[in-house]
C-alpha cells in the first residue's frame, strides 16, 4: 500500500526540527561504523536540515523532502547507503517498514513516545535502540526524551 504525503497535506505539526547537538553526538559513532565515501540518505531534510549540514563534514549526502516532490513512500535515490534523519510523525509504522524493507542500514531519531504505540510492536523487535539521556529541545521549542531506532 503507497502512501504518498502531499505537500499541501504536510503539516507544521509534524515538522520539529533536529538541533546539531543529538547529531553531533552520534557523529563518531557513524564514523567508527561507515566508511567516509557511505552514502548518507536524509530522506525527510532539506539543504538546511542539521542533518545534511553536519553529516556532509563526514560523508557524502543526499537529501530530499516531500516539499521538493520528494515523498518517502514513492521516491529513493539512485545510490545511498544509509539513511539518517528525523522522520516526521505520521505514519510511523508504515515508515518503519519502509525502511526495513530495504535491508540497508538506517538511524532515525524518534520521539521514546514510539514506545507507547501498541501497533509499532512487530516493526519495533526488528530494532536497536540508542537513548538519548536528556530532552531534546527542537528548533520550534518542544522537548522530548528521544532515541535513535536503528537496525545496527
Amino acid at each position: 500500500m503507497a502512501v504518498i504525503i502531499k505537500k499541501n497535506e504536510f503539516s507544521a505539526n509534524q515538522e520539529c526540527y533536529t538541533p546539531k547537538e543529538p547529531i553531533l553526538e552520534m557523529i563518531d559513532t557513524w564514523k567508527r561504523l561507515y566508511s567516509k565515501e557511505a552514502i548518507i540518505w536524509c530522506p525527510f531534510d532539506t539543504k538546511d536540515s542539521n542533518f545534511v549540514i553536519e553529516l556532509q563534514k563526514h560523508f557524502k549526502v543526499v537529501y530530499s523532502h516531500v516539499n521538493d516532490g520528494k515523498d518517502f513512500f514513492s521516491y529513493q535515490p539512485e545510490k545511498w547507503d544509509i539513511i539518517i534523519s528525523n522522520p516526521p510523525f505520521q505514519n510511523k509504522r508504515l515508515l518503519l517498514e519502509r525502511v526495513l524493507s530495504f535491508n540497508k542500514p538506517f538511524w532515525l531519531l524518534y520521539g521514546c513516545s514510539i514506545f507507547n504505540n501498541n501497533g509499532m510492536a512487530n516493526v519495533l523487535n526488528r530494532c536497536g535502540f540508542t537513548f538519548i539521556y536528556k530532552p531534546i529541545k527542537f528548533i520550534n521549542g518542544k522537548k522530548f526524551l528521544c532515541c535513535w531506532v536503528s537496525n545496527i
